[in-house]
């Protein structure tokens, strides 16, 4: 590259700090030894389907299971334009290769692994289509070589091909802000709930008339907050969006536990709209009368959420930020690490996640049979594990006792925990086999359930060393919990 107007001394520094970066770069690529073998299966899996559908392309065709999207070839128009070059040169090519069944699975083998032992921060539909430029590539690089390489040889392009893409794409990473519009009841102030997540007061769509309108079509309330979301870490857009979404839920879905936690099963659903949430219908109305005369209409009127209890809900979360600011560190810590931890799907946070969702699912639902279900799945999501699974207990009660033994565990110092978690267990056991609930719950499910919610999580940030980062936790976790419960003395 050269730069104009430079001292020719100057254009050499330069050449020579862009040539080092990058062989900095290719060294920083890790390329596990077993991809190599792979690349050779992948080489030869294209190579078969070339083969038949040379031989009999409609064939081929009505056989095939990827008759859409199932070739591979050029990714880019420069890609297309050499390809198209060398076939007028009369250099073998292939423009296009044949997907199968097999080519698919090892190409989200390599792309795993590549991710794995390149951090790199992408969904895994990007993974696959980097392995698929990758073999492209090298599939025809391959084929141009006048004397086909030697193993060595071939081993040496691949890396080559492998490190560029890798270092292109990475290239391409950036660290990205979101606002995710919602509508808040009863707060008119700014709210930083961690470091990268905040609700900011403004109404402004940054769409044109005709597109608000659209998007006004299907919701009652315009949205009146921003939440704003920043990464920390440089990743794709993609993934980035994707995680940021993650993070956005994550943070209403607490912001409603501690609703839950508060307030109980309220009339109010929480001071939240948010963006997905579609228009509610709040009047019913239907013709009833005695048959043979002449019928009359029914209409009544139902809003589901409450200004002033949004407002005293609202109140009480500010307060609380310096008198409770540990606990809700920790609480929004959960959507940071959504965020910018890349192996969160695996950690303890996942569970987290899951069961949040459940549980503001169920403080959301009409359906008092159906928001039992997802209250008791709510704490179900932390508490069970694979590892309590048996063969024999597919008849037994173990997964009752485990149920109300962890629950108990958890709320040690509440009231009652011990016939609530039956009574809550017994109800959702009842309703999921088919037999209709014949009286309501003794006790506010939805308090009990994100009360137990936000202790778990609590529990679950002391848990060795990384707390709620901790991966591998399916054989130890269910242990600590039980030892929980153990040492702790029951209240009377």
């Amino acid at each position: 590259m050269r730069f104009a107007g430079l001292p020719v001394e100057l254009h050499s520094r330069l050449d020579v700090e862009q040539f080092t970066k990058h062989e900095e770069q290719i060294m920083n690529v890790q390329i596990p030894n077993d991809v190599y073998k792979l690349f050779e299966d992948l080489y030869s899996e294209y190579g078969k389907e070339d083969a038949i559908f040379n031989e009999d392309p409609i064939k081929y065709i009505n056989n095939s299971s990827f008759i859409i999207g199932g070739t591979l070839g050029p990714s880019s128009k420069d890609e297309f334009e050499e390809i198209e070059r060398r076939k007028e040169l009369e250099i073998p090519t292939v423009q296009q290769f044949h997907k199968s069944k097999k080519t698919v699975c090892i190409t989200r083998t390599v792309s795993e692994k590549l991710i794995r032992s390149n951090q790199l921060r992408c969904l895994s539909e990007e993974g696959h289509n980097l392995v698929d430029c990758i073999a492209f590539q090298y599939i025809n690089e391959l084929l141009s070589i006048t004397h086909f390489p030697d193993e060595a040889e071939q081993r040496k392009l691949l890396q080559k091909i492998i490190c560029n893409k890798i270092i292109n794409f990475k290239a391409e990473f950036e660290k990205y802000e979101f606002k995710f519009p919602v509508f808040v009841m009863g707060l008119d102030k700014n709210i930083e709930l961690y470091q990268s997540i905040s609700l900011i007061n403004e109404s402004d769509l940054s769409l044109d008339d005709e597109s608000v309108e659209q998007y006004m079509h299907t919701r009652t309330f315009k949205p009146n907050y921003n939440i704003n979301i920043l990464s920390n870490v440089k990743a794709s857009y993609k993934y980035s969006t994707d995680r940021a979404m993650r993070a956005k839920e994550a943070a209403i879905n607490i912001l409603q536990a501690l609703h839950g936690s508060t307030f109980g099963n309220t009339a109010s659903e929480g001071p939240f709209v948010k963006d997905s949430d579609r228009q509610p219908h709040y009047m019913t109305f239907f013709l009833a009368g005695i048959r043979g005369r002449e019928l009359t209409d029914n209409s009544s009127y139902h809003f589901n959420y409450n200004k002033k209890s949004s407002e005293k809900f609202w109140d009480l979360f500010e307060n609380s930020l310096s008198s409770e600011a540990k606990l809700h560190n920790l609480l929004f810590s959960v959507p940071d690490k959504i965020l910018n931890n890349a192996d969160f799907d695996k950690s303890l946070g996942g569970l987290i996640e899951r069961s949040l969702r459940w549980l503001a699912d169920a403080i959301n639902e009409d359906n008092n049979e159906t928001r039992i279900v997802k209250l008791a799945v709510a704490i179900e999501s932390l508490i069970n594990f694979k590892s309590d699974s048996k063969r024999s207990d597919i008849d037994s009660d173990r997964f009752k006792d485990t149920f109300i033994r962890r629950t108990i565990a958890i709320n040690t110092y509440q009231d009652n925990v011990e016939s609530k978690a039956i009574e809550l267990y017994n109800a959702r056991s009842s309703i999921a086999h088919g037999s209709p609930l014949k009286k309501g719950l003794s006790f506010d499910a939805v308090l009990f359930t994100a009360t137990t919610v936000i202790l778990a999580i609590q529990l679950f940030s002391t848990f060795k060393s990384k707390g709620i980062d901790e991966v591998g936790f399916d054989k130890t976790l269910p242990q600590y919990i039980d030892g929980f419960g153990q040492l702790s003395d029951p209240k009377p």
